[in-house]
């Protein structure tokens, strides 16, 4: 009876040894999806404003499809670069794409030979500011598919959309102009009132001179 329990506890311990040693690797290599963030932008009516497309650090990034959404009203593409992180890379993007609801959009892919391993900005997009428009506006990011590695594997992401925010363009009407005080004007007023009298005094000292110096010579 002795044996049959001491085999039976060698068997349950090894049964646990072994499912610790086949669970330790996948609790090790578990990684936290990819992010990507689409930052913040902030801008006056008729301004130029630019948006990332940022990615989060060692993600292997080596193929993505995507689409962002922006509201053509208010906001007017302008222009695209690579950003840091896209070192090596290669991206597209389509101004002119329209998705079913016949809205703008810019439809883009990124791909990568070897897997994107930096941090930072896949890519920037600039949007003038449309004219006389003001107030908070959503550029959303949609990723069609999946993201896949170098290995041709998918990815997990996130994804962390951004808006633009506008204030309304100073105008120039509106600056206030500065007021000259009552009381200065009064001092200014009496200064010049001085000065006249004091002209006319030496017109009149003069011309009374002018006059005894024209008798004496008669």
């Amino acid at each position: 009876m002795k044996r049959i329990a001491k085999k039976t506890i060698s068997v349950l311990l090894a049964v646990c040894i072994t499912a610790v040693m086949f669970s330790a690797p996948i609790i090790v290599s578990a990684e936290s999806p990819m992010k990507l963030t689409v930052t913040n932008a902030k801008g006056s009516s008729g301004d130029e404003v630019t948006v990332s497309i940022n990615i989060s650090a060692s993600s292997n990034l080596s193929a993505i499809d995507f689409i962002l959404k922006y509201d053509n009203d208010k906001l007017l593409y302008k222009s695209n670069t690579p950003g840091d992180a896209a070192v090596d890379g290669f991206a597209t993007l389509n101004p002119n794409f329209k998705t079913a609801d016949d809205s703008h959009a810019l439809k883009g892919a990124f791909i990568h030979a070897t897997g994107v391993t930096a941090e930072g900005s896949l890519l920037d997009v600039t949007f003038t500011v449309a004219p006389g428009w003001s107030g908070t506006t959503p550029v959303l990011l949609e990723v069609q598919g999946d993201a896949s590695d170098s290995a041709y594997k998918p990815i997990a992401f996130e994804v962390e959309n951004g808006e633009v925010t506008a204030k309304a363009a100073s105008n120039s009407s509106d600056v206030e102009t500065t007021s000259v005080p009552e009381k200065e004007k009064t001092v200014s007023a009496q200064k010049r009132l001085i000065i006249t009298l004091s002209v006319l005094g030496v017109l009149a000292v003069s011309a009374a001179g002018a006059l005894i110096a024209f008798k004496k010579k008669k």
